[in-house]
């Protein structure tokens, strides 16, 4: 089946009723990835629920952790995404990259519950983190993160000036999708102070 490149859902099934565990943590890893990347979001939390338990790598945990958090956060299941980034921060240990994806999780899920306060304190130590590791693009993202969460509770001022910089290293580091998304932001809050022609434009 791998040899005629058959459906990796398929193969984790049948691999997981083996004894190859090495095999079964890559399929389920890539059916995992497939089921979440076309919104199977179900299938999705039962690879990545299977996976977790054969892993020893911490780091690889981590990211299975992270991964479980995405997924329920998005079919708003806020608690148990933060049990699951939670637990992703514990396994993290002191890789510092790791760490500020979580603070960054855990900064973005707040801020979709309404929770501006926490989401704030959580996106302030991903910036410091990101910032001591001198990683642009990821910085970008918490930016323009702040900046949301910054315009969600009306201080368009220092939302704007946030997103702004966040545009700015979205750029310089080719992600589109980050500048795209300052750009929404931007053209929010310039529809809210009633400037339409700028908020076209942007």
């Amino acid at each position: 089946m791998e040899n005629a490149d058959a459906l990796v859902e398929t193969i984790a099934f049948h691999y997981g009723r083996s004894e190859n565990k090495a095999k079964q943590v890559e399929y389920l890893h890539k059916a995992g990835e497939a089921s979440q990347k076309n919104y199977a979001n179900n299938a999705a939390l039962d690879y990545y629920g299977s996976l977790l338990p054969l892993l020893i790598d911490v780091k690889e945990k981590t990211k299975i952790h992270l991964r479980r958090g995405e997924v329920l956060e998005l079919i708003g299941n806020y608690d148990d995404a933060e049990s699951d980034y939670r637990a992703a921060l514990d396994s993290a240990k002191d890789d510092m990259a790791l760490i500020a994806s979580v603070q960054y999780a855990l900064g973005k899920l707040n801020r979709n519950r309404g929770n501006y306060g926490p989401a704030l304190e959580w996106l302030v130590k991903a910036k410091e983190t990101y910032t001591a590791l001198g990683d642009n693009a990821r910085l970008a993202q918490v930016l323009i993160e702040t900046g949301t969460v910054l315009f969600c509770e009306g201080d368009l001022t220092q939302a704007g000036e946030l997103c702004n910089k966040g545009l700015i290293l979205a750029r310089e580091a080719g992600d589109s999708l980050g500048a795209a998304l300052a750009l929404r932001e931007l053209g929010g809050m310039a529809w809210q102070q009633g400037d339409r022609v700028a908020a076209r434009t942007l």
